[in-house]
């Protein structure tokens, strides 16, 4: 007697217990209902053999018994009414279950304005549950009839199809021609796109009265994510679907050093320690820190970003990482080395550099695995001289061993500096997938280049880069943000946070100024050397050449008037904004190259 399920379903643990209980009962009901049959026929003169009262029993559950004379013994009376509670729960849980099946079906097939996920994993649910804590209606579709996340998404709220959403016919039948948003988050980043694909052609079938379709494809691989980048596959010319790729790696790299900065110590013009960052495991979210820390790293004190990588198979992830950014090393001093970090002798030797006389160390733990990542964490932590050095340890859910490293942080005794980072719930979220939340400064800086470029008399029609932001291409969206994130690192190098500066900003002297476009300057020719420029006295943004890949001091001074103005532009938009909460930067869009 097993409870009757819909494809896919899954049962919560409250529902197992009661299951549990009664099939434990049902048990209980026939075998005492046995027992009672044959005692009832022994008081009444009446022989009733095994199999007769087995029957009997058997019948009690469809709510059937013969004709019994008084009086009856309590073990049937018992089985009597135990049967008839297991077998009619069964029956109302039964139509329950039916019932929702056809509620769902003819629900899907009107509902318009809600949200369709594809692929149920981790990412999958907690977006799932961010948008029906917004109120919003929820699909999630998943190939998986014994996924484990399905039980979790319908408590949520969400309804849940098994199918795979590769299907143009899957995707229809949840209506996503309908659907406000449509988020492709499964494991496989060529099913994403797939689904994407299919999600193009079902927009074109769209009714009018709808806004358009905005679909969010979860992309893993970083080769794939720059082709698509340049050759625009996701791309929509019917401006039916607007299409964006995310990605939840690069998200927690930015969210790690916007909450834990490298410069976590005053970093002025005199300072003569680099910063150290170390990267244990470079897996999917080890590189993402990698990058966003080199995209950062540029400060007062003009020292490159010194980085030692540590994981086994050191060799092939080199190569790769190498064949990726080529430049890699005209932007920080980097070392790979081969080792297990669960050899303690290894990360002995990790501890060893961590020495804050001679550097700034950070290090971050970013192995996939939960367990192993934050156990390696403590024992460097335990091994290092100096017990202020910050230990960044990536944890997938904000759960669990998360909570230990959250109890070890309000701990007083527990004077080291280990932190969490990269949680899927906190990147899985709403705010950042639809309100770019994340890209807020990006945002800002995009618009004020297009108001820029309009007092010049320019349109769309002749700069392409002027369009909304969702329309923006991905290469000049990411040059947005790595000017944006790096505000913050500026504000800091002259003594201020970015929301005290919001608060009371003002106008920079022009040491000041000076000494920010240095740093500007630097960070630029990391986003060029990056994206795979090249010095060449002859600029030709087609090969990417330029002949302003050099240092400052090289530098014709109208082209250094460029970063100046920047960042004398600064404050103007923080009085302009009129929030503190939210900051924006003015100046040429880095996303466009528009020196001469």
């Amino acid at each position: 007697m097993h409870p009757p399920l819909p494809e896919g379903e899954n049962i919560s643990a409250r529902d197992m217990a009661m299951w549990m209980f009664v099939w434990t009962l049902g048990v209980v009901a026939l075998i005492v209902g046995c027992v009672g049959f044959q005692l009832h026929g022994q008081e009444h003169g009446e022989h009733v053999t095994h199999l007769s009262a087995l029957y009997m029993s058997m019948q009690m559950f469809v709510l059937h018994t013969p004709h019994l004379a008084e009086p009856i013994p309590w073990q049937l009376e018992f089985a009597r009414f135990a049967a008839a509670f297991v077998g009619l729960y069964t029956a109302v849980r039964t139509l329950m279950v039916i019932l929702s099946r056809q509620t769902q079906s003819m629900l899907l097939r009107v509902v318009w304005g809600h949200v369709v996920v594809c692929g149920l994993g981790r990412k999958g649910l907690e977006l799932a549950r961010s948008f029906r804590r917004a109120g919003r209606r929820v699909v999630v579709v998943d190939s998986q009839e014994t996924n484990e996340f399905i039980g979790a998404a319908r408590a949520a709220g969400a309804m849940v199809v098994v199918g795979d959403a590769r299907s143009i016919d899957i995707l229809r039948s949840v209506g996503a021609n309908r659907a406000r948003w449509l988020i492709a988050s499964t494991g496989e980043d060529g099913h994403n796109i797939d689904i994407a694909v299919h999600a193009w052609q079902l927009a074109r079938r769209r009714w009018s009265v709808f806004a358009k379709l905005r679909c969010f494809v979860h992309l893993v691989n970083p080769d794939l994510r720059e082709e698509l980048k340049h050759h625009r596959v996701l791309a929509d010319p019917t401006d039916l679907i607007d299409t964006r790729p995310f990605n939840i790696y690069d998200s927690g790299a930015r969210d790690l050093f916007d909450k834990h900065p490298l410069d976590y110590v005053s970093i002025g013009p005199t300072e003569q320690r680099v910063v150290h960052l170390i990267v244990i495991g470079i897996g999917q979210m080890g590189e993402a820190v990698l990058i966003q820390a080199v995209k950062i790293g540029h400060f007062a004190h003009g020292l490159k970003l010194r980085v030692t990588v540590l994981n086994l198979g050191m060799d092939k992830r080199q190569r790769v990482l190498l064949q990726r950014y080529p430049q890699l090393s005209q932007v920080c001093d980097i070392e790979f080395l081969e080792g297990d970090a669960e050899d303690p002798q290894t990360l002995d030797g990790l501890a060893k550099r961590c020495r804050p006389d001679e550097a700034i160390p950070y290090v971050a733990v970013c192995f996939d695995n939960d367990s192993r990542a934050i156990t390696c964490a403590l024992r460097l932590e335990r091994l290092l001289e100096v017990q202020n050095i910050p230990v960044m340890v990536r944890i997938a859910a904000d759960a669990g061993l998360a909570t230990l490293l959250h109890r070890l942080d309000g701990d007083k005794s527990h004077i080291g500096r280990l932190r969490p980072f990269g949680m899927v719930d906190r990147m899985c979220t709403r705010r950042i997938l639809v309100d770019d939340e994340q890209d807020r400064l990006a945002l800002a800086i995009h618009q004020d280049y297009c108001d820029h470029r309009r007092q010049q008399g320019k349109t769309a029609d002749n700069d392409p880069s002027m369009v909304q932001w969702e329309q923006l291409d991905e290469g000049l969206k990411d040059s947005n943000r790595q000017q944006a994130d790096h505000i913050s690192v500026k504000l800091r190098a002259i003594g201020r946070t970015l929301e005290q500066y919001a608060i009371a900003p003002h106008a920079f002297t022009e040491d000041e100024v000076e000494l920010l476009a240095k740093m500007e300057h630097a960070r630029w020719n990391a986003e060029r050397f990056l994206a795979g420029w090249r010095f060449d006295p002859t600029k030709d943004n087609a090969r990417k050449r330029s002949p302003y890949l050099v240092e400052w001091d090289r530098l014709p001074e109208e082209i250094k008037e460029y970063d100046r103005e920047a960042v004398r532009n600064i404050p103007k938009l923080f009085r302009k904004s009129g929030d503190p909460s939210r900051v924006f930067v003015t100046g040429v869009s880095p996303g466009t190259d528009t020196t001469p």
